[in-house]
């Protein structure tokens, strides 16, 4: 069945770009990707994870000496970017399109920003 979905995805008008691999998603993401909801919860989870780990040290490191403290200072608006990016509050869901229906699926400890929150538009304009 996915070898024929894909031929016909391929076939279509839309931007189909085929299959990727883990690593490209969070490199080069696409906006849609058909997997078993099991695995890209999985996925999800890790990554959130990590992203936590990752700014935990880098908090760590940077405050272990005046150097580095003025250097964090200097950087502070790309970690904050950064952050923003990786916070599943920004985005508040995503949309899982299923055969009986569609339902937005939202982090279960989302607090009302992340509910009260969409994923912003790629063009910018609302």
């Amino acid at each position: 069945m996915t070898k024929e979905v894909f031929k016909m995805l391929k076939k279509s008008s839309l931007n189909f770009v085929g299959n990727i691999e883990g690593r490209r998603s969070s490199r080069d993401p696409v906006e849609v990707v058909g997997v078993r909801r099991i695995c890209r919860e999985r996925d999800l989870k890790t990554c959130e994870s990590i992203s936590v780990a990752i700014f935990q040290w880098l908090k760590h490191e940077l405050s272990r000496t005046p150097m580095r403290k003025v250097g964090a200072f200097l950087a502070r608006e790309s970690f904050r970017t950064i952050k923003d990016k990786t916070n599943y509050e920004e985005y508040g869901g995503s949309p899982l399109l299923g055969v009986n229906g569609i339902c937005i699926i939202a982090h279960g400890s989302s607090t009302p920003l992340a509910v009260k929150k969409r994923a912003p538009r790629r063009s910018g304009v609302d």
